[in-house]
Formats: structure tokens, sequence, C-alpha cells
């Protein structure tokens, strides 16, 4: 039965948008109160998760989240349970998240694809900081990680559609994640292999230019990158054509000028 409250609940919302709350503030309230302990629920034993519940609650906590983005329905007076609300759900999901990956915790594909997409929805609204510091530290080397799983799964449509546009808010805004790992010039250079099957030719030297605006963004760092990696991601130039190759020069002219401190 609350699932089935649950699926309606979020079918209500999906056709009708989040506003038809304002019908009953009460109820608005009371919802995101009861979905919050629902997802701390569905989180409660790591070994045992319920996908299906955590991906329904997900889904409410992001049409409530989209709402204070998007309006200021939730502001007035008396309804400001809601935005405390969706930032303790927003925290104990993140928080979960990075735990997880420092506990090396294998949690389902399908649940960490959620949270990803989530995570980078949060990090590309600013209104929206991450203010437990913990998250901020490692969530960074969970996105990354994140990432190449999302980038081997995609196909060409998702890559045309909603899966392309989190990556392009992914290299705009990477040198704002407080700690990163060695891993992002391997990132880099995997997103241009795959996206080349949804861009024609210019639409890719567009992405090239892309990672290039995001590696000056990282100028002055040296937490995003190593010897090793930068040898790794070279050994991938094969894998593209003459022409590519060519336009892929400029980005490593900036990797071999790069400080070898590691």
């Amino acid at each position: 039965m609350r699932a089935l409250m649950w699926d309606v609940l979020s079918s209500m919302t999906k056709l009708g948008g989040i506003a038809w709350f304002n019908i009953d503030k009460t109820f608005a309230k009371m919802a995101i109160q009861m979905n919050h302990v629902e997802m701390q629920m569905s989180l409660h034993d790591p070994q045992n998760l319920d996908v299906l519940q955590f991906c329904r609650h997900l889904r409410i906590l992001e049409l409530y989240t989209n709402a204070i983005c998007d309006s200021e329905m939730f502001g007035e007076d008396g309804m400001e349970v809601i935005p405390h609300t969706v930032g303790d759900s927003t925290k104990f999901i993140l928080l979960f998240w990075v735990e997880a990956y420092l506990q090396k915790i294998q949690i389902p594909t399908q649940m960490s694809l959620s949270i990803f997409n989530f995570a980078v929805f949060l990090f590309c609204h600013e209104e929206l900081a991450i203010t437990e510091e913990k998250v901020r530290k490692h969530i960074g080397e969970v996105m990354l990680d994140t990432a190449f799983t999302v980038l081997e799964e995609a196909s060409e449509s998702d890559l045309r559609g909603e899966v392309g546009q989190l990556f392009s808010d992914i290299l705009e805004r990477l040198a704002e994640l407080e700690v990163l790992n060695e891993r992002v010039p391997l990132f880099l250079m995997k997103y241009l292999d795959k996206i080349r099957c949804a861009e024609d030719y210019e639409g890719w030297k567009g992405r090239v230019i892309d990672c290039k605006c995001c590696i000056m963004d990282l100028r002055g760092r040296v937490d995003w990158y190593s010897v090793k990696t930068l040898k790794e991601s070279r050994q991938l130039l094969p894998k593209f054509t003459d022409p590519e190759q060519h336009e892929l020069g400029q980005l490593f002219t900036i990797f071999d000028k790069l400080p070898r401190v590691n």
C-alpha cells in the first residue's frame, strides 16, 4: 500500500507539477517529511538495499528540489520545513554515497547512477550548496569514478540527450570540486572517444575545446593528474583518426607542460 501511494503521488506530481501541493500545503509538508523517512529506510542496510524504493523517493526529492530552485512557493511563512527537509535528505543521500565509496561497499549500478545524476544537478545549482565537509572533500572522487561507468553504458541517443548535457555540465564546473583524483586526463580522453558517436566532426571539435577550457580552469592544481595517468591517456590516442589526433595535439601540449609532481 505504501509503495502504491508513493507511485500515485509521483505520477500526479509528474503530470501536474509540484505546484499542485499548493492545494493542500499541510500535505506538502507531510509528504516531504515522510519521503525523507522512506529514503532512510531504503538505505538502512547497505547489504540489502531497496533500489526501487530508493529511486522512487529520490524522484520525489528531485521534484521538490526543482521547485525550490525554480520558484518561491516554499519560501513563505510556515513552509520552511520543506527546504529544511530537502536539505536533510540531500545531505543523507550524498553522505551515504561517499561513505559507501570510502568503505568500498558496492552499491547497485542503477542506484549509483541515480545519485550521480542528482549530485550533478546539485553541483550545477549554486543555490544548493553542499555543506557537509566529508562530502565536499570526497564527492569529486566519487563523481569521477561513477562518470566512467556512465560513459561505458551510455548509448548514442543518451549522449545526444540528457547524458551528454550531464557531461557538459561536469566539464564546465569540474574545477569547483574541492578535491579531484588523478584520473581526470583519462576521463577526458574516454569522454572524447565516446562522444564521437553522437557528434559530427565540428561538434566533436567543440567538445575538445570544452576539455581544454576545463584543463585551463584547473591551472595551479596538481590533484587531478599523475605521471601515470598522463601516460595512459596518451596511449589512447591511436583510437582516434589522424585529423582527430591533430585536434587533440593542443590538449597534449598542455599535458606535457604540467609540473611532474607525482
